[in-house]
């Protein structure tokens, strides 16, 4: 079946998996500290307590709390951002580099 053909939902490149785990995100302007809500192999679905502007380049990292995983350092741009619930926004980062 081609992607054409399935519906909507079904048509993202890699499974997204739920992580719910702390991110750091640097930027020209600093630090930022966020929830990691999801992550696939092109990008990552984050909450903040402020809003990024779209093409917002940042350094992104999740450590991990485990002697089998590595931590995880990439490039990363906005490309979405939503009002999400509670006044935190959802951001969809695109990962542009892994490091």
């Amino acid at each position: 079946m081609a992607i054409t053909d399935k519906n909507y939902a079904e048509k993202r490149n890699f499974i997204r998996m739920r992580v719910n785990t702390e991110i750091a995100l640097d930027t020209t302007d600093g630090q930022l500290i966020g929830l990691c809500k999801d992550i696939s192999g092109s990008g990552l679905l984050i909450e903040l307590d402020r809003e990024l502007p779209l093409g917002t380049v940042v350094s992104a990292s999740i450590n991990q709390n485990s002697d089998r995983h590595s931590p995880f350092r990439a490039t990363c741009e906005t490309a979405r951002v939503l009002h999400g619930e509670n006044g935190k926004y959802l951001i969809g980062l695109i990962v542009k580099d892994i490091h």
